[in-house]
């Protein structure tokens, strides 16, 4: 099977005077036309620079892709090695075949310009439009995120909108040229809980409508439920578990998972139970603990986890799977797997 993206062993690293910082260190996941897959974790796990890696627009120096693949399928042909793509090639792709939702609207969006001017140098790059054309689509994007009288919003500078207008010109702006893959890093933060209902509703229409293929990342596992169809965890530059989203929700097997679900208040709780955080701090990505990341922080941790990162368990088989899984040890579409030393750990409870 053919992904539209699809990420092979990702590493990327930032060379500063206090050291080498693994932002990104060996992640692995893909993305199907149509599916939503959710990247959650903590601030710093790595999930914004994932992103800005497949985009390329990790700022060289101090930053650099060291390894690892990132292959995009477009329009159903060959896949194509970003990694090793040209700026030129690059600058094709971004903003027309992969679009960006970037985490913060004010600062995305450039004060000095118009909407408009911003909204018709897509088109004019990418489409070719221009002049009027490029104006009515310009406007009649608006209109389909949802800005109250487009056409006069058109004309306005960023600081006269909204935080959440703004999102919407960025999502606007997103999905001018019909993009095959949109990343939405945060596109809900700091927003009322009325306009990220909205935001993640035109995120789902354009899914279902365009079979547009979502990588959403966010720490908010309460947007992930309602909109992903799988999850991928991160901690400290690393996936830790993934696998579909219902299995990761209902049968979170990673200490680090288990922890982000104790931690968030569910309306279906009792109200005396009492949140459980996570004890600890994420470790500085220069000077990684050996073994797991995440085992200075772990009440299961075991002599192993100090020794190595564990390799991927499949702790659930996908129906996407070959029928004889016995026989093919490749991890599936629709499999749940994680990085955890949690075998090793039963067979010391059992002894």
């Amino acid at each position: 099977m053919t992904h539209l993206l699809e990420v092979k062993g990702l590493k990327t690293h930032f060379f500063t005077e206090e050291g080498v910082v693994r932002a990104v260190d060996g992640v692995s996941y893909h993305v199907s036309r149509g599916e939503v897959l959710g990247i959650v974790g903590e601030s710093g796990s790595g999930k914004s620079v994932s992103s800005l890696s497949t985009m390329r627009l990790i700022p060289e120096p101090p930053g650099r892709i060291v390894a690892g693949e990132i292959l995009f399928s477009s329009k159903g042909g060959p896949p194509k090695d970003l990694v090793r793509a040209s700026e030129r090639e690059m600058q094709s792709i971004r903003g027309d075949r992969i679009a960006m939702i970037f985490q913060d609207p004010m600062t995305s969006l450039n004060p000095y310009l118009r909407i408009s001017r911003q909204l018709t140098e897509v088109l004019e790059l990418h489409k070719n439009m221009k002049g009027s054309e490029a104006r009515a689509r310009g406007i009649e994007m608006l209109t389909s995120v949802g800005i109250p009288d487009p056409s006069r919003r058109f004309d306005d500078y960023p600081h006269q909108l909204s935080g959440g207008m703004r999102q919407r010109v960025m999502i606007a702006m997103a999905l001018l040229c019909d993009p095959e893959l949109l990343i939405a890093d945060e596109p809900t933060t700091a927003l009322d809980v009325t306009i990220q209902a909205q935001i993640l509703e035109l995120i789902a229409e354009r899914r279902d409508l365009s079979k547009v293929g979502v990588v959403l990342i966010t720490h908010d596992l309460g947007v992930v439920a309602r909109l992903a169809d799988r999850v991928a965890v991160m901690y400290a530059g690393r996936i830790v578990e993934q696998g579909p989203a219902q299995r990761i929700f209902e049968d979170p097997r990673h200490p680090y998972t288990v922890g982000l679900a104790r931690s968030i208040p569910r309306l279906d709780d009792d109200r005396s139970r009492r949140l459980v955080p996570i004890q600890g701090m994420p470790p500085s990505l220069s000077k990684l603990p050996s073994g797991c990341p995440f085992r200075p922080r772990c009440k299961n941790a075991l002599p192993a986890c100090a020794e190595s990162f564990p390799a991927e368990r499949v702790v659930a088989r996908g129906d996407e799977t070959r029928a004889d899984a016995s026989r093919d040890p490749a991890i599936g579409v629709g499999d749940h797997v994680v990085f955890c030393h949690e075998e090793d750990k039963d067979k010391v409870q059992a002894s």
